[in-house]
């Protein structure tokens, strides 16, 4: 017992079968087209950090309550 492929070539070539032209996908022709680069976005390291969180409190459990870190 051979692979796939080879019972397909021996099915093939018994049948005298004829594959098809293959169609063009409409995915394949959009990716031709060259979509617009859009400009890169500078932050500032204050925007960073903000954008992080580093500025906002934070709180820890202790002693059962909610203190203020």
């Amino acid at each position: 017992m051979g692979t796939m492929r080879n019972q397909m070539k021996k099915w093939i070539k018994a049948n005298d079968y004829e594959q098809p032209a293959k169609q063009e996908k409409k995915e394949e022709r959009k990716s031709n087209k060259k979509l617009p680069v859009a400009p890169k976005e500078r932050l500032s390291e204050r925007d960073l950090k903000e954008l992080m969180g580093i500025n906002h409190p934070t709180y820890q459990r202790r002693r059962g309550s909610l203190r203020q870190r």
